[in-house]
C-alpha cells in the first residue's frame, strides 16, 4: 500500500459519496488512486488530490474521509 491505502479501503467524499479503493498506481505525473462510487463507476485521481483540503462554508474538510469500519 502506499500512504495506508489498501484496495478495498472505504472513504466518503466531503459531497456524501461513498467510495472504496480499488487500487493505487504510478502515472507520469505521480502516484494515483483508483477507487469506485457505491453506484459502480471507477474513477481516476491523483494522490495528491485524494488526499487535498476543502473549504466548506468556512470549514476545511478532507476531500475523501477514511470511513471507521
Amino acid at each position: 500500500s502506499v500512504n495506508g491505502y489498501r484496495p478495498g479501503t472505504h472513504y466518503r467524499h466531503y459531497k456524501g459519496g461513498q467510495y472504496v479503493i480499488v487500487a493505487l498506481a504510478n502515472s507520469c505525473s505521480g502516484p494515483v488512486v483508483v477507487y469506485r462510487s457505491d453506484k459502480g463507476e471507477c474513477w481516476l485521481r491523483p494522490q495528491e488530490d485524494f488526499e487535498s483540503w476543502v473549504d466548506v462554508g468556512g470549514q476545511r474538510l478532507r476531500r475523501f474521509a477514511l470511513e471507521a469500519g
